[in-house]
């Protein structure tokens, strides 16, 4: 730099410094004042383009940031923002202030540990206790390490959820292997050069990029030339081809002017038979027409015979349901009268054999009864020849109207007596009367 007094000014400047840090109290070297921060997402592995050109702008860099500092840092003031556009990749710097706007403390890293612990509490699959951050004491080397590699994953986390997932996108961390190329070794002992010295910077990445434009532009050249070749050799075959069949094609040509004479006289024959035939297909669909319209007619009589047939159906149909409900009502009224003429079929049943013991035992007593009477009677009057004789003839005047039972009684009553002759009149009896006789 050519700047006037150049020696000078840079003392007046750290005076100036030095007198606001004194005004301030800022004079723990410490403590953070301001943080520098870079968003950016490393180059794809074995790509030497950003993949993301296309679907972030410089705004998402600068908002996306604006949004995560405000999320999780809402206590401290955001100094500056910025997007850089020429490098090889676009990102983001912010500049944070150290200072708390409601402690007014320095304590700017503390709330960063504060909020990388937070994170680890929501991990799965870790020993959380093992993997927090101290909060109490400076880190050590391996602590500072896993809150750089906490920190990175809560953010890429962060950037998925709020920018990248909605576009389709999903940031990762590269895992160890690749971090550990050889590439990314030569970076990373090259991040402390200037930009010019970097054996990868924006302008070797220029001349990469050219160099593979070109080796494209190559192989696409070469591949049209070769596919012009191929396209040359098969016109050219098709071509020959043709000059073979135009050849053919006047050798035939004579021949086809006799072909087509014949076929004009042939068109002509055809164009009358044509005309005729037009005629009658004219005439034919004029049937057809007629024909068309009878069948219309026929299908509308057959549709109204089909809508009176449905309600004579539902007629009949109506009627039968009637005659099948008056059958059923029958069939009841017949089931009962049959269940009444069996009960009075038991009925006279009972009573004929109670009327059967009744006659039997009426018979019997009666019978005793005459026997009785008769026998009595003939000893009573066995001496007594006028008295026997009216006995015997009340015995030949019962005997020729008595019942067959009673005529075995008194046949009976005889013998004990030894009236032969009632015994005869009655046994003469038996023969006159018909056996079936009851009394």
């Amino acid at each position: 730099m050519n700047v006037v007094r150049k020696n000078q000014r840079i003392n007046m400047a750290e005076k100036f410094a030095n007198a606001h840090n004194s005004l301030l109290g800022t004079t723990d070297k410490k403590k953070t004042y301001i943080q520098e921060g870079l968003f950016k997402f490393p180059r794809p592995k074995d790509k030497n383009k950003d993949e993301l050109t296309d679907e972030l702008s410089p705004g998402d860099y600068i908002f996306h940031m604006q949004n995560f500092l405000n999320t999780n840092f809402a206590d401290y003031d955001i100094k500056a923002i910025f997007a850089h556009l020429d490098e090889d990749k676009t990102h983001s710097h912010y500049f944070l202030s150290g200072v708390n706007n409601k402690t007014g403390e320095l304590d700017l890293h503390k709330r960063e540990i504060e909020v990388v612990n937070n994170y680890i509490a929501t991990l799965k699959n870790i020993d959380v206790e093992s993997e927090l951050i101290p909060e109490s004491k400076k880190l050590n080397h391996s602590e500072r390490q896993r809150f750089g590699r906490y920190f990175q994953r809560f953010f890429y986390d962060f950037t998925n959820t709020h920018l990248l997932l909605s576009k389709g996108i999903e940031a990762t961390i590269a895992d160890e292997s690749e971090r550990q190329s050889d590439v990314s070794i030569q970076r990373n002992i090259e991040n402390n050069l200037p930009k010019n010295l970097r054996s990868h910077n924006f302008a070797t990445l220029k001349v990469e990029l050219a160099e593979q434009d070109l080796m494209a532009k190559k192989a696409k050249g070469n591949a049209i030339v070769k596919r012009v070749n191929e396209i040359t050799a098969i016109k050219t075959e098709q071509l020959n081809a043709i000059k073979q069949q135009i050849s053919i094609g006047k050798a035939e040509i004579g021949t086809n002017e006799q072909i087509i004479i014949q076929l004009k006289h042939q068109n002509s024959a055809l164009s009358i038979e044509l005309k005729e035939t037009q005629s009658s297909l004219i005439n034919l669909n004029e049937a057809v027409t007629s024909q068309k319209n009878d069948i219309l007619s026929i299908n509308n009589e057959l549709a109204n015979k089909k809508i009176e047939l449905k309600a004579t159906n539902a007629l009949i149909n109506e009627r039968i349901n009637d005659a099948n409900a008056y059958i059923a009502s029958v069939n009841v009224q017949l089931n009962d009268k049959h269940n009444e003429l069996r009960d009075v079929d038991l009925q006279i049943t009972q009573a004929k054999g109670i009327l059967a013991g009744f006659n039997d035992r009426v018979t019997q007593l009666v019978g005793n009864v005459i026997k009785n009477i008769y026998v009595r009677s003939v000893a009573v009057i066995k001496n007594h020849s006028a008295a026997a004789d009216y006995v015997q003839k009340i015995m030949n005047d019962y005997a020729q109207i008595a019942p067959a039972f009673l005529r075995d009684i008194c046949k009976t009553a005889a013998n004990d007596v030894e009236d032969i002759e009632v015994i005869a009149k009655m046994r003469k009896k038996d023969r006159e009367h018909d056996s079936d006789y009851e009394c």
